[in-house]
């Protein structure tokens, strides 16, 4: 009887968990607030605008300023290169990052991601990891597709 019981309620369980995934199709553009290519800000990222965001291992300033000024979208010109966001959402693993504070490299860029429903996504990226900060998951190239 407990098995039956386990076996019907752990089915309902995972069916009832949300998982909210960036299909590389729903994305309408990217608005970067930043970007660097170089590893040279471990003190913060001084943006274009004045603004200095410093430097944590757990991204909490990062998080808390881009969710601030999400009102100041309309002012961050849209770029044209979608796809390089998308090359790396397409051949990826996603998964939920443990709120662990280890050491990390800084990001390289960080802004907006407009989708097709109307939904705004920050996010931030190393070289070829995409972080989504609104639904708390990171995108990973699998092995194969980084030759």
């Amino acid at each position: 009887m407990k098995s039956w019981m386990f076996s019907a309620l752990v089915p309902l369980v995972f069916a009832c968990s949300k998982r909210n995934v960036i299909l590389p199709d729903a994305l309408l553009s990217v608005h970067p607030v930043f970007r660097d290519s170089t590893a040279r800000h471990r003190q913060g990222y001084n943006l274009a605008n004045g603004d200095h965001i410093p430097y944590d291992k757990q991204n909490l300033f990062l998080k808390q300023y881009l969710t601030e000024h999400l009102d100041s979208l309309g002012f961050i010109p849209a770029d044209s290169s979608l796809g390089r966001i998308v090359r790396i959402v397409q051949n990826s693993k996603s998964f939920k990052p443990l709120p662990l504070p280890i050491k990390v490299l800084p990001f390289s860029e960080f802004g907006y991601v407009k989708t097709k429903g109307g939904k705004i996504i920050a996010y931030a990226m190393h070289t070829n990891c995409f972080h989504d900060f609104t639904n708390n998951r990171s995108y990973v190239p699998e092995q194969d597709t980084l030759r």
